[in-house]
């Protein structure tokens, strides 16, 4: 149940709370190869991943081939080796993780996971390109000059990544051809982006200082440095790495980066024009004999011997204009960014084919005036004939004949001439028409490839949930886009249709964490997951199973499908109908007999056979989204669905349902402690920060672990993001009645009760507050005045609880409460009874029961009830208080103050248990100790008289020798 079912707790403190991807260190040059699909020898399991084979290994990491049975794709995984860097590495995962996450570019791979193995070590999960790198591609072709248009094709892409990047404040750091893969399509993907500097950070990264160690021979001048090297400082002087650390390729790095000194987006660019002197000559910036000289030359911005490869090179001398302006050793002779390098490519690219436009103008010109030419020579050898007719013929009739001779040949001309400019002007706009048609060709075959590759994007992120990314991506698709798809134009269409989906699927999620009338929404979410299956085209029971299967197995989301599904089996529980039918939707999209059995057990109701489910899950290597489903029902015993959640979580770190399963009070920790369920609220929170029922588990788990402010403003934001949320309202009541705000506290419960009038917990808790005084509830960290005192108006609010909710035992020990403070016991011990029969787990019956054998002076049988309170409640520190009291009657003292000593374990904060145990130890003369409690026991409640006069007496007798 909801954690405001209770009443409000002791505080306690917590804690604030594809070749493939490129190998983990960045330089194919000093990686092996192991053939994907063979596992090597040493087997790693990845959480959440099935290995198929080792792709790469370095000198720091590995990359693995994996595939993701969650969301059915392909990935690549990045380990860190053990070793000196491996703390380093694992900072530079983190990075990337956060920085590709948000560049959403076609031509940036977005990191999927980061997580960690079992032994701790940190792994990344990462788009998996098939294709190879620009460095292999360079290095095949027999010259510079082969294939050129599409090198610089590439290039002008990798500039248009770099420039996205640019524009979001990230500097990539590490750009060379062996960062850069092209794929078998021409799909160009900026790789590698760990050393990016952020502007979100603030400063220059320095946290990497570990040099990537090769497989034979040291650093290579292509390889990756993470920090200041030992051939850097014998050149440069030792003051050059204080600055700042030199991170990147030495080959490529510009000057002011490899003296450590601060960088911008220049910077890039100087290595964008590294790449494209890669291009056009096949050479890198700086070449040196090792790394140490290689470094020098960049430390000089020495770049003469590439810049006369350049002047001599047979490319054009646009282009090599472009790459000196890019190597200018001052950053402010540079082009300030990607982009604008990415613009005088294209610029370039443009006049290339304006020129070839030209050209092809000039040949149909030409041939215009071949056809002009030949007509002439026609009229001309006309003209000579008619000369010879004359001179034949004499000349009677000379003069009149030749005149006719003359008119007909100037018409006979004229034609032809008019003919001959029709034929050219036909001739000129067809040229031009076709080298329109042409243009419009290229720049839509152009734009289809981006298309394609931003609708890949974008069913990637649908896959995997990502509405924001996946809806950034399909805006830049324009319906005229859209009409020259062609067969892709129904992966548009079913894409778009699939990212409609996902917002309802987050709404059924969002429904479902929610409470009303004491229990959580799960009618409602049923409801809501019936419409979005419509939408599909599903209607569970009436939609033939197969035509079912097919719908959610054709679809982008089908993995959130399932997962989803799997949810409402154990949510319909009420609905036998319906959840039979789904259960046999999901046999067919997800066959797994592990799972499929543990649907069976849920659909027949066999909760002692689903809990021995829960106790396999983690051996049988379930899901998360499968055990959290399980997890979720409320009638299985608790124990196996917190361990089956707590081990579902090790593997999958940042599955919100399972986060949310653990932010739950009423599923115990294997550990027992808020600080357990804090963190993972606050996870659930950073994943899904505008899901109300996230921010009112985190604002209960920061009330049990002692952080009131904290958790008001949890709460705050719970009623902030769902203001008739009668839960977070009643939360919010109780972290108020711990700060001693009685009037706030009261007019919360009123507020949660005029959003739900049904919600039981709003009742008892304004009805404990009427009564608190005459029962004796006292209140935390310190005894309150409490000015309501209604014990008729209490009974009317606990009895109305248990009208909505028959078995809630905080209302039934309400009951008890009440009874108890009447003076009637024996009437009380019956709701404690029932209290105790309705949650063993909850010490409030148990310790009422104790209290009304105590009121009939029944010695024996309270100790037995308090006895039997921490039996059932073991992380009670109230249960073992009241147990040590009654011992300390008894006459058992040293039971007691182990009693005492387990209470101030679970709960540091409880000041009773302190005194108690202080004035133990005192009397025992272990004044050290005593203090220590006495101590304890202020620190809570600074006006605790009975403490300060026992810590005061402590101190005096500490003072006299012998004391």
């Amino acid at each position: 149940m909801p954690d405001d079912l209770t009443r409000p707790a002791t505080p306690r403190p917590i804690p604030t709370a594809d070749s493939t991807a490129v190998p983990p260190n960045s330089n194919p040059e000093s990686t092996t190869a192991a053939p994907v699909g063979t596992v090597p020898a040493e087997v790693v399991e990845v959480p959440g991943y099935e290995v198929r084979g080792e792709i790469a290994r370095g000198g720091m990491g590995r990359v693995l081939a994996a595939w993701d049975p969650v969301f059915g794709r392909e990935v690549a995984v990045k380990l860190v080796l053990h070793g000196p860097a491996a703390a380093a590495t694992a900072g530079r995962f983190v990075r990337e993780a956060r920085i590709t996450g948000r560049l959403a570019h076609p031509n940036i791979p977005p990191a999927y996971h980061l997580g960690e193995l079992a032994d701790g070590a940190p792994f990344l999960a990462m788009k998996r390109v098939r294709g190879r790198t620009l460095a292999d591609l360079l290095a095949d072709r027999p010259t510079p000059a082969h294939d050129l248009p599409r090198f610089v094709g590439v290039v002008e892409q990798v500039a248009q990544a770099v420039g996205f990047a640019h524009s979001q404040g990230v500097i990539h750091r590490d750009l060379k051809p062996a960062n850069v893969m092209v794929g078998a399509f021409g799909e160009v993907q900026v790789m590698d982006w760990g050393l990016a500097r952020d502007r979100e950070e603030g400063s220059e990264t320095r946290d990497e200082t570990i040099v990537e160690p090769q497989l034979a021979g040291g650093p290579g001048i292509d390889s990756t440095l993470r920090s200041p090297h030992s051939a850097v400082r014998a050149t440069l002087g030792d003051d050059h790495t204080q600055a700042g650390a030199v991170m990147g390729t030495p080959a490529y790095m510009s000057p002011e980066q490899a003296r450590g000194e601060p960088v911008d987006a220049r910077t890039d660019v100087f290595a964008l024009g590294g790449v494209l002197a890669a291009v056009l000559v096949g050479r890198s910036p700086f070449r040196g004999a090792d790394v140490g000289g290689t470094l020098a030359q960049a430390a000089a911005g020495d770049t003469s011997s590439v810049l006369t490869e350049l002047e001599t090179c047979d490319a054009d001398a646009e282009l090599v204009g472009i790459a000196r302006r890019c190597l200018a050793a001052s950053v402010d002779d540079r082009p300030a960014d990607g982009t604008a390098v990415a613009e005088l490519v294209a610029a370039y690219r443009a006049g290339v084919e304006e020129r070839l436009r030209a050209a092809e103008a000039e040949r149909a010109a030409a041939a215009v005036r071949a056809v002009e030419r030949r007509k002439r020579r026609r009229v001309q050898v006309a003209l000579v004939a008619a000369v010879a007719v004359l001179v034949a013929g004499g000349a009677a009739g000379a003069w009149w004949k030749d005149a006719l001779e003359r008119d007909r040949r100037e018409l006979v001309l004229k034609a032809d001439r008019l003919d001959a400019e029709r034929q050219a002007e036909d001739f000129r706009r067809a040229a031009e028409a076709e080298r329109a048609a042409a243009d419009r060709r290229v720049a839509e075959a152009r734009r289809d490839q981006e298309v394609l590759a931003l609708l890949a994007s974008a069913e990637s992120a649908v896959r995997e949930s990502d509405a924001e990314r996946a809806d950034l991506l399909l805006r830049q698709i324009s319906d005229a886009d859209a009409d020259r798809l062609g067969p892709a134009a129904a992966r548009l269409a079913r894409c778009r249709a699939d990212l409609r989906l996902l917002p309802e699927l987050d709404r059924v999620e969002d429904i479902r964490w929610q409470v009303q009338g004491s229990k959580y929404r799960k009618a409602e979410a049923a409801a809501a997951m019936a419409k979005a299956m419509a939408g599909l085209g599903i209607d569970p029971g009436r939609t033939p199973p197969a035509d079912a299967a097919a719908a959610v197995e054709g679809s982008l989301a089908s993995a959130r499908l399932v997962a989803e599904l799997t949810w409402w089996v154990a949510a319909a529980v009420d609905e036998p109908a319906t959840q039979a039918a789904v259960a046999d939707v999901l046999a067919r999209v997800d066959p797994d007999e592990f799972r499929v059995a543990a649907r069976a057990a849920v659909v027949g109701r066999r909760w002692d056979e689903v809990a021995a489910v829960l106790r396999r899950a983690d051996e049988a290597r379930q899901p998360a989204w499968f055990v959290a489903a399980i997890a979720s029902l409320s009638m299985v015993d608790p124990v196996p669905r917190a361990a089956a959640a707590e081990a579902a979580l090790r593997r999958s770190p940042s599955d919100f349902p399972t986060l949310m399963i653990l932010g739950q009070f009423e599923l115990p920790s294997r550990s027992g402690t808020a600080a357990r369920r804090a963190r993972a609220c606050q996870a659930a929170v950073a994943l899904r920060p505008g899901t109300a029922a996230a921010w009112h588990n985190l604002g209960a788990a920061l009330r049990d672990g002692g952080d009131p402010a904290a958790a008001l403003a949890a709460y705050d934001e719970a009623v902030r993001l769902s203001p008739t949320y009668a839960a977070a309202r009643t939360g919010r009541g109780t972290v108020l009645a711990a700060l001693g705000d009685q009037d706030g506290e009261a007019a919360e419960y009123r507020a949660a009760l005029a959003a739900d009038a049904t919600y039981a917990p709003a009742h008892t808790n304004l009805a404990r507050l009427r009564a608190a005084r005459a029962v004796g509830y006292r209140r935390l960290p310190t005894a309150l005045p409490v000015r309501l005192v209604n014990l008729a108006a209490a009974e009317a609010g606990f009895t109305r609880a248990v009208e909505l909710q028959p078995g809630f035992s905080t209302a039934l020990s309400g009951l008890g409460d009440v009874w108890r403070a009447r003076g009637r016991p024996a009437r009380a011990v019956g709701f404690y009874r029932r209290a105790i029969e309705a949650a063993p787990a909850d010490p409030a019956g148990h310790l009422g029961f104790g209290f009304s054998r105590e009121a009939e002076q029944d010695w024996p049988g309270a100790t037995a009830a308090f006895r039997k309170g921490v039996a059932d409640c073991p992380g009670s520190a109230a249960a073992h208080y009241f147990l040590a009291r009654a011992l300390a009657r008894d006459g058992r003292l040293g039971e007691c103050r182990e009693v005492l000593r387990a209470a101030v374990r679970l709960d540091p904060r409880h000041e009773d248990a302190h005194v108690a145990l202080g004035r133990q130890l005192e009397e025992r003369g272990e004044l050290e100790g005593s203090l220590e409690h006495y101590e304890a026991a202020l620190a809570v409640s600074p006006g605790r008289a009975e403490a300060a006069a026992g810590r005061d007496r402590v101190r005096a007798r500490l003072a006299v020798p012998g004391g």
